[in-house]
């Protein structure tokens, strides 16, 4: 299951906000995107690729229990 929520200066706190506007919401650099992925299918974790900028690698690491710290670099994000 995906929920997001965003803080939006001028509008306040978004609960649910549109898939498709979180590209639009994270190049606001006043606002805020949280998103919490609990028993996500592939299909929703696939969904953040595209907003986020982030590799398959990446998001794939996300979906697997890590029990050891692991940092990777990814330049601006």
């Amino acid at each position: 299951m995906l929920k997001a929520f965003a803080w939006i200066p001028g509008t306040g706190l978004v609960a649910d906000p549109p898939r498709e506007k979180f590209a639009e919401i994270i190049a606001d650099k006043d606002a805020v995107l949280w998103v919490d992925l609990e028993g996500a299918t592939p299909a929703e974790y696939a969904l953040l690729r595209k907003p986020f900028g982030v590799t398959a690698h990446a998001v794939d690491e996300c979906r697997e229990y890590q029990v050891l710290p692991k940092v990777e670099n990814y330049g601006d994000y």
